[in-house]
């Protein structure tokens, strides 16, 4: 029998758990891994007992009432380990689980709210134990414990923990509209025992599922981008051994489809995620490069460390001083024949648009049109137009399609030359004319733009055969082709106000190279 808990640290302590680092869902997370923890130390008793061979962990927001409830029906906390539960940076007697530190519950409750309750039954006892923690009445009060309400049930009722969250402000509490987000990523965080079937787990009573990437299944890609040798899938085993007992096991392989959100590593300790969340997974610049590289669409996969320690919000790895090592070694097992990921991230080519994700794609093109578009703008009046004789030649009209025919939508800058207000306007054409890789449309005096600009549209065809084959979706790559592209754009209408009348002569003969001879890798033949 147990009347009352000891909280013994300064009373200040509970209050600096609100200013802790959490997302909804890694607070969240502390609680499940105490139901997670305490079925695996209890799983042969659960099993022989009660025929249980899963733990369920239900979580409900109510914003209504302002309640969170995390309820289990793992083994409860028992008497043995009641008093410590509640005290602050009291660990269990066992470090090795997902509740090593003694705090997760107490900082992840308060950091919701400053009031809080806790219902228990161990499933080797006839007693539900009822605890309540009001922040404002133990630091009014200076209490230094807290009295525990017991009532003796029989045996083949209820068994597990229930807390209860009450007067979760609106600050922490979710909207309806981010429960599939908190699924997300705490399907994410336990895909382990999610995948090995015995968590089932719940938000608002719909079921956290996870689903795993597949990984590419293709021929090896040379560096001109051609296919060579038989199909294989593109994954391997990560195995690293590190000084002091480290060990790093694992797989890493090559997305099938190109995704940033799944790219990158993800980091598990105890068979649990601590970093490399959706979204922002483990991405190292050594082995990643520059953002928007082939590597940081396409390589992913999921690390595990033995050995090391955690931060106390069990977000990060304590690399202790190892992890350049590590990427070092990873890097040379990443690029190890036969399977050589990262050599065949950067080589391998499908269609450049229709291999990627739109919002990916939307990036990279906006990135390197907006700086395009910036160093335009900043020219002023800096170009100047001078005369020169030559035969007269006619504008094509400027278009305007729909802006579900475009890749992303028309990029507009104003700029000016030698005081003449100029409209240049970028545009990536899902569907192009085969034989023009660059289009400039507008330019002369009756073709204007919606304040009386001279309009100037730029057309860079994105599914030409000189893009597909050597046009690498990166920003890096794009701007310096988007700004050639540019610079003759404007320099063949500068030239046409100059007076020569067929600058666009230099425009078609290039395009009519770029479709043919020097469209394709040496080797290639057209279809």
């Amino acid at each position: 029998m147990i009347t009352e808990v000891s909280i013994d640290p300064p009373l200040e302590i509970y209050g600096s758990f609100q200013r802790f680092n959490y997302k909804v869902w890694t607070a969240i997370a502390e609680f499940v891994d105490n139901s997670i923890q305490s079925f695996r130390d209890h799983r042969e008793t659960l099993q022989k007992e009660f025929s249980q061979t899963v733990v369920s962990v239900n979580v409900q927001f109510d914003s209504d009432s302002g309640s969170v409830c995390i309820d289990d029906d793992a083994a409860g906390i028992p008497l043995t380990e009641f008093s410590r539960a509640f005290r602050v940076a009291i660990p269990p007697r066992d470090t090795t689980g997902m509740n090593e530190f003694g705090m997760g519950m107490k900082c992840a409750a308060f950091w919701f709210t400053d009031k809080w309750n806790v219902e228990t039954r161990y499933i080797k006892e006839t007693v539900v134990r009822n605890i309540s923690l009001d922040l404002e009445k133990i630091c009014n009060s200076q209490l230094r414990s807290i009295p525990v309400k017991e009532e003796v049930v029989p045996k083949s009722n209820w068994h597990g923990t229930r807390v209860s969250l009450k007067n979760v402000s609106n600050k922490r509490m979710p909207k309806t509209s981010q429960f599939s987000k908190i699924r997300e990523f705490l399907s994410d965080i336990y895909r382990v025992p999610i995948r090995e079937g015995y968590l089932n787990l719940f938000v608002n009573g719909i079921k956290c599922e996870f689903t795993k990437d597949d990984c590419l299944k293709a021929c090896f890609y040379d560096r001109t981008h051609r296919p060579t040798g038989q199909e294989i899938i593109w994954k391997k085993e990560v195995k690293i051994g590190l000084p002091g007992e480290r060990n790093i096991t694992g797989f890493a392989g090559i997305l099938k489809d190109a995704k940033r959100s799944s790219a990158g590593f993800t980091l598990f300790r105890r068979g649990r995620v601590v970093d490399g969340f959706p979204g922002n997974r483990w991405m190292p610049p050594l082995i990643f490069g520059a953002k928007n590289s082939f590597a940081s669409l396409r390589i992913f996969g999921e690390l595990h460390f033995e050995g090391f320690g955690v931060s106390s919000q069990k977000d990060q790895i304590d690399w202790a001083g190892f992890e350049d090592d590590f990427c070092e070694l990873l890097k040379d097992q990443l690029n190890a024949a036969p399977i050589a990921l990262l050599k065949q991230a950067d080589n391998y080519r499908a269609n450049p648009i229709d291999d990627m994700e739109p919002d990916d794609v939307e990036g990279i093109l906006s990135t390197a049109v907006d700086n395009t578009g910036q160093s335009l703008q900043e020219i002023g009046s800096s170009v100047q137009s001078h005369p020169i004789n030559g035969e007269e030649t006619i504008p094509l009209p400027a278009i305007n399609p729909k802006s579900n025919d475009l890749v992303i939508n028309a990029r507009k800058y104003e700029i000016v030359f030698d005081g003449t207000r100029w409209l240049i306007e970028f545009q990536f054409p899902k569907i192009a004319d085969r034989d023009k890789w660059l289009d400039v449309r507008g330019g002369s005096e009756d073709i204007k733009g919606p304040d009386g600009q001279q309009l100037l549209q730029i057309r860079l065809a994105l599914d030409h055969p000189f893009s597909k084959n050597f046009l690498r979706m990166e920003a890096e790559h794009v701007e310096p082709i988007l700004r050639l592209a540019a610079a003759l754009a404007l320099a063949e209408r500068l030239a046409k106000m100059a007076g020569v009348q067929t600058p666009g002569v230099i425009r078609s003969r290039m395009n009519e190279i770029l479709t043919n001879a020097l469209g394709h890798s040496s080797g290639d033949s057209e279809d």
